[in-house]
């Protein structure tokens, strides 16, 4: 819940009364890394789901854990991060060999269990190939529900409510469909569990409503933008809340629009940087806060087009 809004400061028809600041832009522009997947049945020892169906595996993976630093409970859940242009997959879910300065708008991951929630029911073992929607083109918000701030807010995501979002998602949920014929070409023990009826247009758009989740990475109903921006800013590039005094804002709705990657890297040097511009302001520091904005939106941009690679899986053989 946009803390401004309960205060006063937001939307003059949709903020907790006596109005102080009108300020559009707050609570609305809300977006989210929408994700899905398709997932596949692999014997139990190629999947998380080892240690819940064997409670000696469970006891032992903990012990090698503790005792030794190695063993399952050593790795992440994820161990791969695929990062992708939509607009270099051609219509049949293969990558197009040439180069793209595009922003990736889609996320492939390979994940060791279940990733559909609420969860299907299974026998044996399930590695999932996540489809994530990295730069949304829908736009949610979330206000208050009442004048009560303690009841929960009105939170309204809007996954899928822009057609563009679809196809992107169709994209990537052929390139996930190619991966796993070539995982199995190269050895891999997969057998189709949770798939598209096919590949047409109506059959994946309706596996994408079915199976699409939250991956909880909200953020941008206080963008930072100018107050009269087209799309309205709440703060400015010093993170000050427009036409309010002493009062700054510095965690992820701050970001002007969804980026490529996780939050958690793009807003850790948010705090340092308020620091820094509090000590300037107070003859503390040295540096000039006349680029603040290109500073911030540098990170934006360094952290968006960031791939991460990083192979620990045993099954990262098929992704060589």
């Amino acid at each position: 819940m946009p803390e401004p809004v309960v205060n006063g400061i937001g939307p003059k028809d949709k903020v907790k009364q006596p109005l102080k600041k009108d300020l559009p832009g707050v609570g609305e522009n809300l977006q989210d890394h929408l994700g899905m997947g398709i997932m596949y049945s692999v014997p139990n020892g190629d999947s998380l789901h080892v240690v819940q169906k064997s409670r000696f595996r469970g006891i032992m993976e903990l012990f090698r854990y503790i005792a030794f630093g190695e063993g399952l409970f050593l790795a992440p859940v994820t161990q791969l991060s695929i990062l992708v242009d939509s607009t270099r997959i051609d219509d049949s879910g293969n990558i197009i060999p040439q180069e793209s300065l595009a922003l990736p708008d889609l996320e492939l991951m390979p994940i060791h269990f279940n990733y559909s929630d609420p969860p299907i029911a299974f026998d044996n073992g399930i590695f999932s190939l996540k489809v994530g929607l990295m730069r949304p083109a829908s736009r949610g918000s979330v206000t208050l529900a009442s004048e009560n701030p303690l009841e929960r807010p009105a939170c309204d995501l809007a996954f899928l409510s822009d057609p563009a979002d679809y196809v992107v998602m169709r994209k990537g949920i052929k390139l996930a469909k190619r991966i796993g014929e070539k995982m199995r070409e190269r050895g891999a023990n997969l057998k189709d569990l949770y798939m598209p009826e096919s590949e047409s247009d109506e059959d994946l758009d309706a596996f994408v409503r079915k199976t699409a989740r939250t991956t909880y990475h909200y953020g941008c109903t206080c963008r930072m933008a100018p107050e009269n921006d087209p799309r309205p800013g709440v703060v400015d590039d010093e993170l000050r809340v427009h036409g309010v005094l002493n009062l700054r804002i510095a965690d992820c709705s701050i970001i002007p629009d969804m980026i490529s990657s996780f939050h958690t890297g793009l807003l850790s040097p948010v705090p340092s940087e308020l620091r820094r511009i509090q000590c300037d302001r107070a003859g503390l520091g040295h540096m000039s806060h006349v680029s603040r904005f290109n500073q911030i939106s540098t990170a934006f941009g360094t952290f968006s087009t960031r791939r991460l690679r990083t192979i620990l899986s045993p099954m990262s053989r098929w992704f060589d």
